[in-house]
């Protein structure tokens, strides 16, 4: 259980850094980022940061679900 939690704060901080230096150093309005529709750990991740659910996309034949945020 300690393992699990400590890679979800790991990944969530990753994120949340990604997300500080798009908005910031690069100066983008919104950012996108897809994963495959199973991946509940991304996908709760991505929504931790402040992604909204979009749509699904087909990606080399497969099926992902695109998340975005923007920039407040």
């Amino acid at each position: 259980m300690e393992i699990v939690v400590c890679r979800s704060r790991l990944a969530s901080e990753f994120a949340r850094s990604l997300v500080d230096i798009g908005f910031g150093e690069l100066g983008v309005t919104s950012l996108v980022s897809t994963t495959s529709p199973e991946n509940i750990a991304s996908r709760r991740v991505l929504e931790k940061v402040g992604f909204s659910y979009e749509s699904e996309i087909s990606l080399k034949g497969r099926v992902n679900v695109l998340y975005r945020i923007h920039k407040r």
